[in-house]
Formats: structure tokens, C-alpha cells, sequence
């Protein structure tokens, strides 16, 4: 009987692409048995390490990131996954005593020489214990704008897809109106297919807002 078991994973969360793909590779040289996730947005980085809970063994956290900051992000990441090491990455150093109080390890502001430096931290990170205090009123309102954000975001993903695209949305216009002008010049009634594919569009045309 052959018995197989999926690799340790590393996530990476930062909007910086350049830094975020470095700190990618250098992760994948230092721990070859691993697999190395890196993700831009925190909302992703969330929904990964809610996906992999039991494959996690270190996230690496940019702190600040668009649409979510890493503060509301760890707060969610600590109710996700509350015994993986969190290891902030940031260029703000007064967040690193909010972040580490949330029971992040070895807060780390972003310097040239500490990101060469990163996968020795990487490996202290994974074997510091995660300890957090008893949660204040602070990080209660921290997770509850993180909820807030992430219902937002599940509730008008569809939207933002769209909306956000201007050259999307005109798309999605002009092969409707192929459509239609197509389904006006047959003689005879338009494949199920095709009816159902007008459908689909006139949807997302005339009803951009989804509810969910």
C-alpha cells in the first residue's frame, strides 16, 4: 500500500508583485520540500489558508494592501487558522506592536538586507509558538471590519468583475447585440443554446448590482 501525503505550504501575501515573485523564489530554494503560495490581495490570501488549514506552516503578511489592510487581515487569518505562525512583512514599523500583541511572530520591517535574509526568519517564524492575549476591544472591532470587508467583497465579486472592466462590460454589449441581431434574420427559432446565452447576457446587462 502506497501511502501519499500532500507537501507543507508557505503563503505569501503582498501587493508588491516584484517583491512578493522574490520572496516566492527565494522561499522555494530555501524549503524544497514546500509548496510556496503567493497571492497579491488579502481577501485571496484568506480564502487559500482557509482552503489549506491543515497543509499551512507559516504565512508571510504584507501589511499594507489595497481594499484590505494586513491588520484586518491577520485578525480574520487568527480566527482561520490560530496556530499557523503569521510573520508580518511591512514597511510601516508602527504597526509592529499592534501586529505582534495579535500574536504575530517576529514583525519584520521591509529592508534590502532583511529580505535577503528572509528564509533564515522564515524558518524561526515556523518553529516560534503563536501566543496571543486575550482579545481586547480593538481587535474585536478589527475582526468585525474584517468581516464586514469580506462580506462585501463575497456579495459583489460578480460586480466588481464587471463594473471594474468598462472594455468587459462593452464586450459582454456587442455580443448581445450579435445575438440578437442574429436571432432577428433566422426563420426559425434559435437553438436552446442560443437562447439561453441571451439570456445570460441581457442578466448581467441589465442587472450589474447581483444581490446575493
Amino acid at each position: 500500500m502506497i501511502v501519499t501525503t500532500s507537501p507543507p505550504i508557505i503563503l505569501i501575501i503582498d501587493d508588491d508583485a516584484e517583491i512578493g515573485r522574490l520572496l516566492q523564489r527565494l522561499a522555494e530554494r530555501a524549503f524544497p520540500g514546500f509548496i510556496v503560495l503567493w497571492v497579491e490581495h488579502g481577501v485571496v490570501g484568506i480564502a487559500l489558508a482557509r482552503q489549506h488549514v491543515g497543509l499551512l506552516k507559516l504565512i508571510v503578511l504584507d501589511v499594507k494592501l489595497d481594499l484590505m489592510h494586513g491588520t484586518l487581515v491577520a485578525a480574520q487569518l487568527r480566527q482561520v487558522v490560530p496556530q499557523v505562525p503569521i510573520m508580518p512583512f511591512t514597511g510601516d514599523p508602527d504597526s509592529l506592536a499592534v501586529l505582534a500583541s495579535m500574536g504575530c511572530v517576529l514583525p519584520t520591517v521591509k529592508q534590502p538586507e532583511v529580505i535577503r535574509n528572509l528564509p533564515a526568519l522564515m524558518q524561526q517564524a515556523m518553529t516560534t509558538p503563536v501566543t496571543c492575549s486575550a482579545e481586547s476591544v480593538w481587535i474585536t472591532a478589527l475582526r468585525k471590519s474584517g468581516d464586514t470587508v469580506m462580506a462585501f467583497v463575497q456579495q459583489n465579486q460578480r460586480r466588481s468583475l464587471l463594473l471594474s472592466d468598462a472594455e468587459c462590460m462593452s464586450t459582454i454589449q456587442r455580443a448581445l447585440a450579435l445575438l440578437n441581431k442574429y436571432c432577428r434574420r433566422v426563420t426559425t427559432p434559435p437553438a436552446r443554446e442560443i437562447q439561453l446565452a441571451r439570456k445570460a447576457l441581457q442578466e448581467v446587462i441589465s442587472d450589474p448590482y447581483p444581490r446575493a
